[in-house]
């Protein structure tokens, strides 16, 4: 920064010496269940997942979400598979944001494709007025408000 304005930075290296905050711990957790559960592609397992995400995406976020798998369900079978691997997550507490970088492999037949990936997140915790059955879902009330992915150009 050209400011000339001073301020803190938590470095991100955790280790002993420098542990995880129980907020940060909290937050991380929350946002690499979000990433697996929103990127991951497993008919079995496609319903508990959009569960997850309705209850855990803002409104207009989540009908973004919900037309893109309409979309990718008229071209991915159920011989098909998305498995996601979280890489890194960098949060921003102050802005309620974070940059994941994430790869996925997708398996269709007997081939196997690896892309990267990195999304852009804004998230809030709100007190969600659904049942308690839903409330286990997600019961710290941590909302995706908005979302964004790009491919990266990894070779």
């Amino acid at each position: 920064k050209t400011t000339g304005y001073a301020e803190s930075v938590r470095e991100l290296n955790y280790n002993q010496d420098n542990p995880l905050t129980e907020n940060e711990s909290i937050i991380l957790g929350e946002i690499n269940s979000y990433i697996i559960a929103r990127e991951t592609f497993d008919i079995n397992d496609l319903q508990a997942r959009y569960l997850k995400l309705q209850l855990s995406t803002e409104g207009t976020e989540f009908l973004r979400y919900a037309t893109a798998l309409e979309e990718e369900n008229q071209t991915l079978t159920a011989d098909v598979t998305r498995k996601v691997l979280v890489k890194s997550i960098v949060p921003n507490q102050a802005n309620k944001s974070a940059t994941i970088r994430f790869s996925t492999n997708t398996q269709i037949r007997n081939q196997l494709v690896e892309d990267h990936w990195v999304a852009t997140l804004t998230y809030d915790f709100q007190n969600l007025p659904i049942e308690l059955k839903r409330k286990y879902i997600n019961p710290l009330g941590f909302i995706v408000l908005t979302y964004r992915v790009d491919q990266e150009n990894i070779k």
